[in-house]
């Protein structure tokens, strides 16, 4: 006989619940990259609504809510056992971007949720010596600026949770940016690298990730980012920093 599933919203002043949670995370960390980030970063848990899933009083799945910083809210989704991501589903708010683990993407399918884009997540694995960084890379804290290059839905929040570099041309507009998705004491994830599109095949990229690597890696950090599968440019500028691909990540759009 299947035991009854039993939804719970985590309560951000619940430390046991919470600390349960991130437990449960660390155990695939690279696979649950996303649910670490929100559960770990204060600054982004401000943003969350958590639900977990229990069976027998035993945790067996759980999904973080992240809202008000992307066009919509972005949502990750893990769970031990079948049938767990289908009940989480019914909570999730609409419309919403869900980011699940390969295995669960069948069953999200099933519960509603439509295909959206194939990602690959790289990591880090070789620390090899980094290329000697070619361009001045400075850093970065006008947001405003870096949504001009980044594009409308660049968030103010992003600078809170990491650094951010770029290069400059002459006249101080920002042609090439850098920056984090989100820093932990376990994980960085690279993001939001775009480069004016008059500046491309210059190397600004390359110099910018350098930058972050060095600082990210100052305190041991493990390093990942993520990508379109069909950009071969960027994964081949990525691998020869050191980093090899970890994982498929499947994005699903929930109306």
């Amino acid at each position: 006989m299947t035991a009854k599933t039993e939804l719970r919203r985590i309560s951000h002043d619940d430390s046991a619940a919470l600390d349960s949670i991130r437990a449960f995370v660390r155990e695939e960390l690279l696979g649950r990259a996303v649910m670490h980030a929100c559960v770990e970063q204060s600054e982004l848990l401000a943003h969350v609504t958590i639900w977990a899933a229990y069976q027998n009083d035993r945790l067996v799945g759980a999904t973080t809510v992240l809202a008000h910083v992307e066009s919509e809210p972005v949502v990750a989704i893990a769970a031990r056992l079948p049938g767990v991501a289908t009940a989480l589903v019914e909570k999730l708010p609409r419309p919403s971007v869900l980011v699940p683990a390969v295995r669960l993407a069948a069953e999200v399918e099933r519960a509603g949720a439509a295909h959206l884009r194939d990602e690959l997540q790289m990591a880090r694995l070789q620390r090899k010596t980094l290329p000697a960084i070619e361009h001045e890379v400075v850093t970065l804290t006008d947001s405003e600026a870096m949504a001009e290059l980044a594009g409308p839905h660049f968030s103010p929040l992003y600078m809170k949770l990491g650094p951010f570099y770029g290069v400059m041309d002459p006249s101080g507009a920002v042609v090439a940016m850098g920056g984090v998705q989100f820093v932990t004491g376990d994980l960085a994830r690279i993001a939001h690298i775009h480069t004016r599109e008059d500046r491309r095949r210059q190397g600004l990229a390359r110099s910018i990730v350098c930058r972050l690597i060095e600082t990210l890696e100052a305190e041991r950090r493990r390093i990942i980012l993520r990508l379109r599968m069909e950009n071969v440019e960027a994964r081949e500028l990525y691998a020869g920093l050191g980093f090899r691909g970890t994982r498929r990540v499947d994005s699903y759009h929930l109306e």
